[in-house]
């Protein structure tokens, strides 16, 4: 699969937090340069990008979730705990 550099380092920022919700400020400050930033419509349309190229169905995703006007988190999801409830 292709990536594109910043599709790349914005995986690449939330592999190291998996599990924890990533703002999207800091993304932001993580991912660009000093005087060049994205914003959040920018950011969204690369994690969207991001999903279409990792997830089997975008609308049941397994590794990239959004949390609402928060940020993004990284999964994987532990569908272990779903079957016993």
């Amino acid at each position: 699969m292709e990536l594109t550099p910043t599709e790349y380092a914005v995986l690449v920022e939330l592999s190291a937090h998996a599990g924890i919700v990533v703002t999207h400020d800091q993304l932001q400050l993580r991912v660009w340069v000093v005087g060049h930033s994205a914003d959040s419509g920018l950011l969204r349309t690369i994690v969207t990008r991001l999903r279409q190229k990792l997830e089997d169905n975008v609308n049941e995703p397994l590794y990239i979730f959004i949390e609402l006007e928060v940020g993004y988190r990284k999964g994987p999801v532990d569908k272990s705990n779903e079957e016993k409830l």
